[in-house]
């Protein structure tokens, strides 16, 4: 499910440095969060936003809604922003075959 996450949120960066919204193409990690913040977060649109062109909440909810987008094999139940972290809640029933698919 991480890679599929990573995946994503890379695409949906080069979207972003590719129409010129950001300048740079930021490394970013997926983490568990300490606290039931959800399966996975990040805090990407806070790097982003360290360029100075955009506040983080702004940039995590433009994130949020391509992965919405982007997800076409719903494994995300739900994805938050909160202060300019996006979490991610991993659906209960995330297709099979994806799960097979991480175990090769």
């Amino acid at each position: 499910m991480k890679r599929h996450i990573q995946k994503l949120i890379s695409e949906i960066l080069g979207g972003m440095f590719v129409s010129g919204q950001i300048n740079a193409l930021p490394d970013f990690r997926l983490d568990v969060p300490k606290e039931n913040f959800g399966d996975y977060t990040t805090s990407v649109a806070l790097a982003i936003a360290s360029e100075g062109r955009f506040q983080a909440n702004d940039v995590a909810l433009i994130i949020a809604r391509e992965l919405d987008v982007l997800d076409k094999e719903k494994v995300l139940k739900e994805v938050k922003v909160v202060n300019g972290f996006i979490n991610f809640f991993i659906s209960d029933s995330v297709p099979a075959e994806m799960v097979l698919g991480m175990l090769d």
